[in-house]
């Protein structure tokens, strides 16, 4: 059970950090007036390459 909650934290550790950096790009994007955005294939196929999957 103990090794279940663990895997768990660190799945919401990442979606924490994922979620961080999407609202620092969306916030940037703003700013800067650019609105041009990520498609989802292009952001799995850069978290695959982070993440080495």
């Amino acid at each position: 059970m103990t090794r279940i909650l663990e895997q768990l934290v660190r799945v919401l550790w990442e979606i924490k950090k994922d979620l961080h950096v999407i609202a620092s790009n969306m916030e940037a994007n703003d700013k800067s007036g650019d609105t041009e955005q990520m498609t989802l294939e292009e952001y799995e196929k850069k978290t695959r390459k982070r993440y080495g999957h």
